[in-house]
């Protein structure tokens, strides 16, 4: 209890903060930590206890652990703070951005954040993977009343974590994301799993998020990218495979 009340009036602070600086003030630059904020505001914000409808087969929670709470969304960039991260990171994509790239969002609940990187990089193809997509499919009305075309490079598909190969990912190219977030269930073997699974579709260059890490998960993540830079902010893990020109 105590907890949701701290978070909510940090919320509620920040979002004060943004919507006086960042929304009225200033014109944020696309890319920049205000144009994430301000997006993510935009398209729907944080939201919290969204019932868990499916589960894995192979989800090593209790029955209890699953059904207590629920999920939370739209809490990317304000409320954790990742906003100056992913402008640095996506630097090189941001200043091109309409170019078109490949980016896979992992654990999109309402589409918030495919909603962000749609308006970010138009040109682009945005791919949602979740193994439940009834919550995006209802928010879908909501998101086109913000923006007309905004679900118009976005596809999604079904996709469990914890056992990758059951699905066929077809619309993706193998050797070709560019961005990949992973914001789904946040268990180090469903992070480890999509990961490997994941390597293979990656681009010569690409910038892996991997975010609420709450163990030590580094050592892992560079046994599987052992050629990349990594990078560790809070709870925040970064693989970056960008070259130098």
């Amino acid at each position: 209890m105590l907890k949701d009340l701290k978070i909510n009036l940090i919320y509620f602070l920040k979002l004060f903060y943004s919507k006086i600086f960042y929304l009225f003030i200033f014109r944020p630059t696309v890319g920049s930590s205000n144009w994430f904020i301000k997006k993510e505001i935009y398209f729907g914000g944080y939201k919290k206890n969204i019932k868990r409808k499916i589960v894995s087969n192979s989800d090593h929670r209790s029955s209890s652990e699953i059904t207590q709470g629920g999920m939370t969304g739209g809490d990317r960039m304000l409320i954790h703070g990742y906003a100056s991260s992913y402008s640095k990171h996506l630097s090189n994509y941001t200043k091109d951005y309409l170019n078109k790239f490949n980016i896979l969002e992992i654990g999109i609940l309402e589409g918030t954040g495919l909603a962000v990187w749609a308006e970010t990089f138009p040109n682009s193809n945005i791919y949602g993977a979740d193994i439940d997509l009834s919550n995006f499919e209802s928010n879908k009305i909501n998101l086109i009343s913000k923006s007309n075309n905004i679900l118009e490079n976005i596809e999604v598909f079904k996709f469990d974590q914890l056992e990758p190969y059951k699905y066929e990912i077809n619309q993706i190219k193998k050797n070709s994301l560019d961005i990949v977030i992973d914001d789904g269930l946040h268990s180090k073997d469903s992070i480890i799993k999509t990961a490997k699974f994941l390597k293979p579709y990656l681009s010569d260059e690409f910038v892996y998020f991997i975010e609420d890490v709450n163990f030590d998960l580094l050592d892992s993540v560079k046994l599987i990218f052992p050629n990349s830079k990594l990078y560790e902010s809070g709870k925040l893990i970064v693989v970056s495979n960008i070259l130098k020109k």
